[in-house]
């Protein structure tokens, strides 16, 4: 009887740990859902997933970087800090450049569903491209 309390509290204590961030499965391959190239060609906005198959878990984010830089994309672990965007897969995304400058993200949340712990930076790692958010909820 002694070890199924152990063994339940284990399992207790894997759970809170990871609903509350304290285990990483983002650390998965990448795969690229879309990419977008700016009108003057100058900027890339890709938009990538990554999951691995614990828990089911799935994180998806957006990076830009140069039009030259290659699409590749390394797993939200090591792309974090360049992710202008960043949320689990629950949302629907979309983007789209209004100008060279500024980038337009859609975010499509099905009932039910909220946008978790998501990051939603107002302009690029290097101040160069604003970006603006629109949240539609069904």
């Amino acid at each position: 009887m002694l070890q199924g309390i152990g063994a339940i509290s284990l399992i207790a204590i894997a759970v809170v740990a990871l609903l509350n961030g304290f285990i990483d499965f983002s650390s998965g391959a990448s795969r690229v859902e879309h990419e977008l190239v700016s009108p003057s060609g100058r900027y890339r906005a890709i938009h990538a997933l990554t999951s691995t198959g614990a828990v089911g878990y799935c994180y998806q984010f957006i990076v830009l970087v140069p039009a030259s830089h290659p699409v590749e994309v390394p797993s939200y672990s090591k792309s974090k800090d360049k992710a202008v965007f960043a949320a689990r897969c629950d949302s629907k995304v979309e983007m789209g450049w209004l100008s060279d400058t500024h980038l337009k993200v859609t975010l499509d949340i099905a009932s039910g569903n909220e946008v978790h712990r998501a990051k939603l930076l107002r302009e690029d790692p290097s101040s160069q491209v604003q970006i603006q958010y629109e949240v539609i909820t069904k």
